[in-house]
């Protein structure tokens, strides 16, 4: 039967049995409270109800007094000495955890998550962080094969794209950014020894888990599953070419004929003015922000672009200014060759309303804000 409140993770799932077997619910959250939030929050599950509780609760016990692998990792992520919050894990702690079942090396982050000893915390932090790195420039690799070939495709296609050269560790990632730049569904394969596997993502309107259940009672796949907006599956090589035609088939009914606009829901709109640590500080009361209860998206109205330069690997940072005066510091994350990037590197004075979210910043006892900026749009 389905679990209330939007089920629960696998660790989840261990933690209460682990609860069953030891009689102590307290205890044992006590004692692995912070591995249940880091894996609900990896698994992207939905932070409301027993998650959201039992997320909140593993996070205070990070904040106080993390196990040493959690705290080695911390420091050489450079994120030691910051609160840690749903976001820290999803896009700091998790994808180097995951890094290593990724790359095949999976033992790397148990031994990290399971030591007492600082010096071997250390050394397996690092190990992670260097595994992290390999998957990243992977990453980069099948992206930009990947986007030059999608960029070819007719306009409202489903992506449905293989090589033999892509790691099977990294497609699932490719494909979520695929689906991103291009607000179209996107499936992503890698092929070995005559066997494909592949990894999907979807956008509003397609159930992708649906559309990889029926390709395999079609007898296209050999083994699929997923829910309305990712989905994994096998198929053998022979039948790629009639899963591409199918998955296109079954995109154009569910969609229609209508051309695909990706939307972002706002959920205020402030000005400059507003941009404070104060209302940061008021925004974080919401917390944790994750799948269910997503971070407040706001408008920033009529902003200039003060200066913009690119940092890192493809970030784009940027100053912004209004015409009441004030300041505030900007991040588009990865979007250098971006439309969005693009026009803020190339904003000529122009006004800006810019969506993104609101995140307060604490480091050496300074605090200040920063808007991460998800669209932008000349007004």
């Amino acid at each position: 039967s389905q679990y209330p409140n939007g089920g629960l993770a696998g660790v989840g799932v261990a933690y209460k049995l682990l609860c069953a077997l030891e009689g102590d619910s307290t205890q044992v959250l006590r004692d692995y409270g912070d591995l249940v939030a880091i894996g609900t929050v990896a698994d992207v599950m939905p932070l409301t109800g027993e998650n959201r509780y039992l997320v909140a609760q593993g996070l205070a016990q990070i904040n106080t007094n993390p196990r040493p692998g959690i705290r080695a990792l911390l420091h050489e992520c450079g994120a030691e000495g910051r609160p840690v919050t749903a976001t820290t894990i999803g896009f700091t702690l998790a994808p180097r955890i995951n890094a290593a079942g990724r790359l095949g090396k999976t033992a790397i982050a148990a031994l990290l998550l399971l030591t007492d000893d600082s010096a071997d915390a250390d050394r397996y932090a690092a190990g992670l962080c260097q595994l992290n790195r390999e998957r990243q420039e992977l990453e980069q690799q099948i992206w930009e094969e990947a986007s030059a070939i999608a960029c070819r495709y007719p306009p409202r296609a489903p992506l449905v794209l293989a090589s033999d050269t892509w790691h099977q560790g990294v497609i699932g990632i490719v494909a979520g950014k695929l689906k991103e730049r291009y607000g179209l569904p996107a499936f992503v394969m890698s092929v070995e020894n005559d066997e494909v596997k592949g990894s999907a993502r979807s956008v509003p309107g397609l159930n992708i888990g649906a559309l990889v259940m029926a390709a395999k009672e079609k007898g296209l796949l050999t083994k699929g599953g997923g829910h309305n907006m990712a989905a994994g599956f096998s198929l053998e090589e022979k039948n790629l070419e009639a899963f591409r035609r199918f998955a296109g088939e079954y995109a154009e009914r569910a969609l229609g004929k209508e051309k695909i606009v990706p939307t972002l829901e706002i959920d205020g709109v402030i000005g400059l003015s507003a941009a404070t640590p104060e209302f940061a500080d008021k925004l974080s009361l919401l917390e944790p922000f994750g799948a269910g209860n997503p971070e407040p998206r706001l408008m920033l109205g009529g902003v200039r672009i003060i200066r913009s330069d690119i940092v890192g690997s493809g970030h784009v940072r940027c100053v912004l200014g209004s015409f009441a005066g004030g300041s505030l510091k900007a991040m588009a994350f990865r979007a250098a060759d971006s439309e969005v990037g693009k026009a803020l590197l190339n904003h000529r004075g122009e006004p800006f309303n810019l969506a993104g979210t609101l995140r307060k910043d604490t480091w050496m006892g300074r605090t200040q804000v920063q808007f991460v900026i998800e669209d932008a749009m000349r007004g």
